[in-house]
């Protein structure tokens, strides 16, 4: 996928930004929109170098140019190379005299690969160093990148992220603009879209599953302990879609309606735990857990406990 697979269009946006950010606060000239545009000052100011800014200008180009011959061969919007030898020819054949430093021969498919390796280094290399110099220099830092927006920014944020997935998943920008939401599921999902967009399998694996980020604004409701699990690991979203959709009874009312209920019955909270796969602090009836989780008096005081040592 040329836009949100590692390495692809989407990472270098979002290290265009993170870079705005962190020096854009004493150099504003720096605050300016389009990505190549945006490049060109961070060179200029010495922010990445000649290499760096060479290769990321050119695999921003390339794969602009693949996006938009896979949308007009398949007449919709997709952004994933063909699995068919004969459509890659096709889109190979489209390209010819638009990759700047391909030749008519290079394999496609080859060539998309080695663009993307190459923006995920620099990526990950420019990303570390912001990080490491936040923890060195932590007094002096305007700027620390962080996984959830700070609250002064929280509306700013907000929007940005609303306008990605107005672009990326009209599905989902559908439930997050919703205006019914109350305002601890709205603050919860945007925490919990924030930290998918810190790396791009990260927010692969929440547009894979569209259907249990609705299925998760029970939990964001309810559930502030089972909500921080979902901001830590975003990729836990994969399990929600694994869990049935008959309705769970807990004591006189229901926990949750239908999406969250498992088969045959069982807990709901208990059922997402034991499908999960993100590291928790198991425990059982004759322990405490050192720092217990807060949650609002309403709620129903749940403990993550091994299903094995309930048997």
């Amino acid at each position: 996928n040329v836009k949100i697979d590692s390495g692809g269009i989407r990472d270098i946006e979002f290290l265009v930004q993170c870079l705005q950010r962190v020096y854009g606060g004493a150099e504003p000239w720096l605050r300016s929109g389009g990505t190549l545009f945006s490049l060109q000052k961070l060179h200029d100011k010495l922010h990445i170098s000649g290499k760096e800014f060479h290769d990321l200008t050119s695999a921003y180009e390339f794969l602009r140019q693949v996006e938009h011959r896979l949308q007009l061969q398949q007449g919709q919007q997709t952004h994933r190379l063909p699995a068919g030898a004969a459509e890659l020819r096709i889109l190979q054949r489209s390209m010819e005299g638009y990759a700047p430093g391909e030749s008519a021969e290079s394999d496609l498919e080859k060539t998309v690969r080695r663009r993307m390796a190459a923006v995920a280094e620099i990526y990950q290399r420019i990303i570390y160093q912001q990080q490491t110099r936040s923890l060195r220099d932590a007094a002096d830092v305007e700027f620390q990148l962080r996984s959830t927006p700070e609250p002064t920014t929280a509306d700013q944020s907000n929007q940005q992220i609303l306008e990605r997935l107005a672009s990326d998943a009209p599905w989902l920008y559908q439930i997050a603009s919703r205006q019914g939401l109350v305002p601890q599921t709205r603050k919860n999902l945007f925490r919990f879209l924030s930290s998918a967009f810190t790396s791009s399998e990260r927010y692969a694996a929440v547009l894979r599953h569209p259907e249990a980020v609705s299925r998760a604004l029970a939990l964001f409701e309810t559930s502030d302990y089972l909500t921080d699990i979902l901001i830590r690991h975003p990729e836990e979203i994969a399990t929600l879609s694994e869990l049935g959709e008959t309705s769970s009874r807990v004591g006189s009312g229901y926990l949750f309606q239908g999406p969250f209920a498992k088969d045959r019955g069982g807990d709901p909270v208990f059922a997402y735990l034991g499908a999960s796969q993100a590291p928790y602090v198991f425990t059982n009836h004759c322990e405490r857990p050192q720092q217990p989780p807060r949650m609002p008096s309403r709620q129903l005081f749940l403990l993550p406990v091994s299903l094995k040592g309930l048997q």
